[in-house]
């Protein structure tokens, strides 16, 4: 017999690996595993912080018409997180994903660095506007003088049984040439079964950009679509080949007599027999 400890350890477990936009699903059914309200107050936080890190939750700040991602480069402490593009702190509820307070930041980052920060992030979005439906973007400036570009869009569909998350994370310094980052895709299909795909790819390429920060921007947004557009391509390719040779190598094509079973005689033939039977 587990005890509740243990019992907490598996749903935090649970909560930490939920699929795409499934979190508050499985939250409901591990309630049920733990049988204690209480405990799990005290102890599911954690997990809900930590998946949120993960899978790039978004909070929408107050009177604004996007979203934010909560992500480590703008955490400052506890439930604070910086909204870069308003200059904001924001106050978060992890669990219910809403902004309880917003207060002031003024950056102590350099002038220069910011309107990088602000001219890739207006690249950024259009880029994301174009090629990813429902998806939200933020840009970090860090410490070191980086910036750090964050891309999440989700699809969701519970009465088709199946929900996807796209998330991309890049970094690069003005003035240098190395450009990292890596992309994620996680597919849950969950019809009469339960499936998913987690794919990831990492990268670290080499850019020419300018010195203006519109024209830096320019540059990093191309050879992140591109890279990003290749990784898309690379896994369609693959479905094709794994439904079109793999998944056929599994079965056979006909029965050992070479020749299709007709099902619908076999049909026909029991209802005879059953009939004749009375």
């Amino acid at each position: 017999m587990s005890t509740e400890a243990e019992r907490v350890a598996i749903a935090a477990g649970f909560l930490k690996d939920s699929p795409p936009g499934e979190i508050n699903d499985v939250f409901n059914d591990v309630r049920a595993l733990v049988a204690n309200d209480s405990l799990l107050q005290e102890s599911i936080p954690a997990a809900f912080e930590e998946h949120n890190a993960e899978q790039f939750a978004t909070v929408t700040p107050p009177g604004k018409d996007y979203q934010v991602i909560l992500g480590k480069h703008g955490h400052i402490d506890g439930s604070r997180f910086l909204d870069p593009r308003s200059g904001q702190i924001l106050t978060v509820d992890q669990v219910h994903l809403t902004v309880s307070h917003v207060e002031s930041h003024e950056s102590q980052l350099a002038r220069r660095l910011l309107d990088y920060r602000s001219a890739l992030e207006h690249a950024a979005i259009e880029y994301a506007a174009a090629f990813f439906p429902s998806s939200a973007v933020t840009v970090w400036a860090t410490e070191d003088e980086a910036l750090v570009l964050g891309i999440v869009a989700n699809k969701y569909n519970p009465d088709s049984f199946w929900s996807g998350r796209w998330r991309s994370q890049w970094r690069i310094q003005p003035g240098a040439k190395e450009l990292t980052g890596f992309a994620k895709i996680q597919v849950h299909y969950y019809e009469d079964g339960n499936v998913q795909l987690n794919s990831s790819k990492d990268y670290a390429v080499n850019v020419d950009a300018p010195e203006d920060p519109a024209a830096f921007a320019t540059v990093v947004v191309k050879q992140i679509s591109k890279l990003e557009a290749e990784y898309q391509l690379a896994l369609n390719e693959n479905h094709n080949r794994l439904s079109s040779a793999s998944f056929k190598s599994l079965r056979r094509a006909l029965p050992l007599t070479r020749s299709k079973i007709e099902w619908q005689s076999i049909l026909s033939y029991k209802v005879g027999a059953e009939l004749s039977s009375r």
